[in-house]
């Protein structure tokens, strides 16, 4: 009987504490939105200009004067994403110059992407695959299309590499970041 009783008890206060426990203090506003998607880039082909392989003399550090442009066009449903850019995947690139390197029948080259997105577009950045150094961010990404602008140019693959003919071949993948 004892307990009973003793259970009996133990429980009324537990009852009683835990309504106690339940009393509002204060309240939490939630608010947020529910964007259309993600940003949708377009994927572009870039054919180079045809360049004589005695024509290709510079490496990085002696400027490159046959670049060829092109945009990566980001469509993003709305401005949820009000900061984006693209990172790109070094699975391709040439460990010590940071360039992209080819499978074409060409030899001693490679190719040199820069970033025209700068605050300087008449001096584009050079971007090293190996690190992302010169990788692009648009900070005002706007609902509709966003354009990433770059240009790539061959580079021999060093300064007393001869460059031989050939097709040039290359793929380069990007991730789109989202800050």
């Amino acid at each position: 009987m004892y307990e009973k009783i003793l259970c009996i008890s133990i429980s009324t206060a537990l009852f009683f504490m835990s309504h106690s426990a339940l009393a509002v203090d204060g309240t939490i506003n939630i608010t947020g939105t529910v964007t259309a998607g993600a940003c949708t880039p377009t994927t572009p082909t870039v054919t180079l200009d045809s360049i004589n392989a005695e024509a290709i003399t510079a490496t990085l550090s002696d400027g490159l004067t046959n670049a060829t442009p092109f945009t990566i066009v980001v469509n993003c449903p709305d401005n949820g994403q009000p900061i984006l850019g693209i990172d790109f995947d070094p699975t391709n690139a040439d460990t010590n110059t940071g360039n992209l390197e080819q499978t074409g029948t060409a030899t001693g080259v490679e190719i040199a992407l820069f970033d025209k997105n700068g605050a300087n577009t008449s001096s584009p950045l050079w971007v090293n695959l190996n690190n992302g150094t010169g990788s692009t961010s648009i900070t005002d990404a706007v609902e509709g299309d966003n354009n990433l602008n770059y240009s790539l140019a061959l580079a021999r693959t060093g300064a007393s590499v001869a460059v031989e003919p050939g097709t040039i071949v290359s793929a380069l993948s990007y991730t789109i970041r989202y800050n």
